[in-house]
């Protein structure tokens, strides 16, 4: 794994004692050959600290230039000032690319330039050059329009201009939306967004 290094933000998951899916955020401070020291968490600190337990296995991704790590590890010690995981030979690559799409419904706003009105959509898919949603509203073809996302509830909404395609085979509900004036970081955001749907799927498997 050469593209690791120490200072490499990690994202851990673990199951709270609900059985739901709890994470934390922490970085690379040490890296051996079968295991890496990990930073505590800033935040959720104390319910990690109940749950991330010696023996506590775990979903962990660590984010590089290169794409996402993920693994399924076990911790070494119980979470104080530092954490200690095991460090598998084996892990899943998921490479950064622009285009990679998943999977994801939730609910985002159309905002009309020309109006400054905005009215709720439901998103199906997510992108990093495009995102599905479907709306029963009038939509413009040949007018573009602004889009409103929030990828995640702790995290601002980023706003991003672009214009909206109808494909063929699409249902009367359906369109595309095209990024057109998008920041460079609001673009790495909605890229991370995928990465970790993407790696999500391991729970299920």
């Amino acid at each position: 794994m050469k593209a690791l290094k120490i200072g490499n933000e990690v994202k851990i998951e673990y199951l709270n004692g609900e059985e739901k899916v709890s994470s934390i955020l922490s970085k690379v401070t040490n890296i051996e050959y079968d295991r890496l020291e990990l930073s505590a968490p800033e935040t959720n600190y104390e319910e990690a600290c109940k749950y991330l337990n010696e023996g506590t296995t775990i979903l962990v991704y660590i984010y590089t230039s290169n794409g996402i790590r993920a693994f399924d590890s076990i911790v070494l010690n119980s979470l104080s000032e530092k954490l200690i995981i095991d460090f598998p030979n084996d892990y899943k690559n998921i490479q950064r690319r622009k285009y990679i799409r998943a999977n994801w419904i939730s609910q985002a706003i159309l905002i009309d330039p020309r109006t400054n009105e905005s009215f709720n959509i439901t998103t199906k898919d997510l992108g990093g050059e495009a995102l599905k949603f479907i709306t029963n509203n009038f939509i413009d073809l040949n007018e573009k329009y602004k889009i409103s996302l929030t990828l995640d509830n702790f995290l601002p909404s980023i706003v991003i201009e672009g214009r909206i395609e109808k494909k063929e085979h699409f249902s009367d509900k359906e369109y595309l939306f095209f990024y057109e004036d998008i920041k460079d970081a609001d673009r790495n955001k909605i890229i991370k967004k995928c990465l970790e749907l993407e790696v999500c799927e391991m729970w299920d498997k």
